[in-house]
């Protein structure tokens, strides 16, 4: 099957008989250098029907070593995995030779660390039995290496806990973005900058844009800017292509229905798409974005650091002794992950950039005078309810320590050095502010707290620990009434809105 991205992500082109815009598929092209292939689930085992045998010596000594070391081809073998589906079918406890549990494995991490683009060009019945392999139980050790593939989502919907009735502290660090974004537009619609003056049309992306009322602030800041700046010189503004992106879980529901909103409301003519994906993968065609938006979404990690999960290494130990002498390298572990992912988000959007193309992004950080010393704020108070769930029997000790939240705040100085290394973009201006000023002291009630923590990471914790939010919720309101733990911690816990302005290179 061959699939086409135009050069223009507005336009149209077709897919498996369904109209989509080309900058939703022209990433399926695309393969990042260096980046490792599908697996093939290939071999000369066959499924036993019995409990798994131990691995012979055609297993090779991959089969010994666990997930490393496997054969790579484009794509897997699409009759093997849809024979394996099968055989999900036939038993959930898995008859497969551990041999081939470790072949499937390998396949299916290297599948997982593909562009979403890649991995939905398998035939549909290929992708269904892939999906079927995922929820096999490989009752084996190396299946501990599939714990860090974690659903990183807002919790949905209109309701008390939604991530749409408690952003409202997010917008507030949105409307902080708003000059830099007013000015990344005024440069790029100005005829000083030789390389963009005033473009006959602009495409615009917002990267985790998550849903409610805050999905389309800042594309929104954008286009009423290019409206402004065309009044102001009297010129027809361009036309504009809104493209909201966050990953496939994301309420785009609620998205949608705010798009019609957004393209009646303006002057200028705004066509929007929804472009769903990782942004630490390929999204959109080269040469094609003039300005990129991101806020709150990139202290988000791509996924747990490997070092941890591959040495089953807790994130946070129950015991408190031991927790401090891992500190330091845990917290070493997940900055090596940000540098990683923050490089690699850099190079792919300079990729998708026209040349003289903006990039206003913010995250959530730490002053710059708070040595790194602790976990990312919010995690940090998630960790500590769970750990006392865990020493109370309410949840398994096994469960704790294979929890892994991707959640790392850097520092100014890291963000800086990092662009700076990277050197794809200039830094045109960084800001760093309290985001507390942002909203009024009676948001820090238990009830509003609470529900503010459950907004971010409920999905996560009830992916992995089960149904479980009803007794964290009462371990959290106990630690905030009788013990005011949660309170100090917040007090010792310092962070800062990070704001960059950036140019390509």
């Amino acid at each position: 099957m061959e699939l086409v991205g135009g050069s223009d992500p507005c336009t149209v082109v077709q897919r498996h008989d369904v109209q989509v815009p080309a900058a939703v598929v022209g990433a399926v092209a695309f393969e990042e250098e260096g980046q490792r292939g599908l697996a093939a689930v290939v071999g000369e085992e066959e499924f036993a029907g019995g409990g798994g045998a131990a691995p012979s010596a055609a297993d090779g000594p991959a089969a010994e070593e666990g997930l490393g070391g496997q054969a790579e081809e484009d794509f897997p073998d699409e009759d093997l995995i849809r024979e394996a589906g099968v055989e999900r079918r036939r038993s959930c406890s898995c008859g497969l030779r551990h041999g081939r549990r470790l072949k499937i494995l390998r396949s299916l991490e290297a599948t997982e660390r593909q562009p979403a683009a890649r991995r939905n060009a398998l035939p549909p019945r290929t992708a269904d039995a892939l999906r079927r392999i995922q929820d096999l139980e490989f009752n084996s050790a190396p299946s501990k290496a599939m714990a860090s593939s974690q659903m990183v989502r807002m919790n949905q919907g209109q309701g008390e806990t939604s991530y749409a009735r408690n952003s409202s502290i997010q917008n507030a660090q949105q409307n902080r973005m708003k000059p830099l974004i007013e000015a990344a537009i005024v440069d790029l619609c100005s005829s000083n900058n030789s390389s963009t003056v005033f473009p006959r049309k602009m495409l615009i992306a917002d990267l985790g844009c998550s849903s409610g009322p805050n999905a389309l602030a800042l594309v929104s800041i954008a286009v009423e800017a290019i409206h402004n700046h065309g009044l102001q010189f009297q010129q027809s503004p361009p036309e504009v292509c809104v493209l909201l992106n966050d990953l496939p879980e994301n309420d785009f529901n609620m998205v949608v229905k705010s798009l019609v909103t957004l393209r009646q409301s303006n002057e200028p003519v705004v066509v929007t798409y929804v472009t769903p994906g990782s942004f630490y993968e390929r999204l959109f065609t080269s040469d094609s974005l003039h300005l990129v938006c991101s806020s709150n979404s990139l202290q988000w990690l791509s996924k747990a650091p490997e070092h941890l999960t591959r040495n089953q290494i807790p994130a946070y130990d129950i015991d408190e002794n031991a927790r401090r002498e891992r500190l330091p390298m845990v917290l070493e572990a997940y900055a090596q992950q940000f540098r990683k992912d923050f490089t690699l988000f850099l190079k792919l959007r300079a990729k998708e950039l026209v040349s003289g193309g903006r990039m206003v992004v913010s995250i959530i950080g730490r002053p710059s005078y708070v040595i790194a010393s602790k976990f990312f704020h919010l995690w940090e108070i998630v960790a500590q309810i769970l750990s006392v769930m865990t020493s109370e029997g309410a949840i398994d000790k096994a469960k704790f320590d294979s929890f892994y939240v991707p959640l790392y705040g850097p520092s100014c100085a890291e963000l800086r050095e990092i662009i700076q290394e990277e050197g794809s973009f200039s830094i045109r201006e960084m800001r760093e502010h309290d985001p507390t000023t942002d909203y009024d002291n009676t948001f820090v009630t238990p009830s509003r707290f609470l529900n503010h923590l459950r907004a971010i990471f409920e999905p996560i914790i009830v992916q992995h620990f089960g149904e479980v939010m009803d007794e964290f919720v009462r371990t959290a309101e106990r630690r905030w009434s009788v013990e005011g733990s949660m309170q100090d911690e917040c007090a010792r816990n310092p962070r800062v809105m990070l704001v960059a302005s950036l140019a390509k290179a």
